[in-house]
């Protein structure tokens, strides 16, 4: 877990990850891949359109400080389904404050 946004705890981004996701899949997605994802009471979710998408919600335990989250493949590519879990280790460096941050409202 890389970022908290300004202003709005729960909300997260991972870039570059490569899950081996795509392996064996034809066509593959492409790797590595950027993902954000939203914690809301303790129930977790992709919110991303791109290759890999939700596959229901996942959790964050506090108390193991691991993060679930379930995905799948983009319906454009042969279905894969996972659950792939992180842990916060007290060794992981504090975020930067984010720069040039930018929001639109949708009416």
């Amino acid at each position: 877990m890389n970022q908290t946004l300004t202003g709005s705890s729960g909300n997260y981004s991972i870039s570059n990850l490569d899950l081996g996701a795509g392996t064996g899949l034809s066509p593959t997605p492409p790797t590595p891949w950027g993902v954000g994802f939203e914690e809301n009471c303790g129930e977790v979710f992709i919110s991303s359109l791109n290759f890999y998408i939700s596959n229901g919600n996942g959790t964050w335990d506090p108390a193991t400080n691991k993060v679930t989250m379930k995905w799948m493949t983009h319906p454009q590519y042969p279905l894969r389904t996972e659950t792939t879990v992180y842990t916060l280790n007290a060794s992981d460096p504090i975020p930067a404050v984010p720069t040039n941050f930018a929001g639109t409202v949708f009416t």
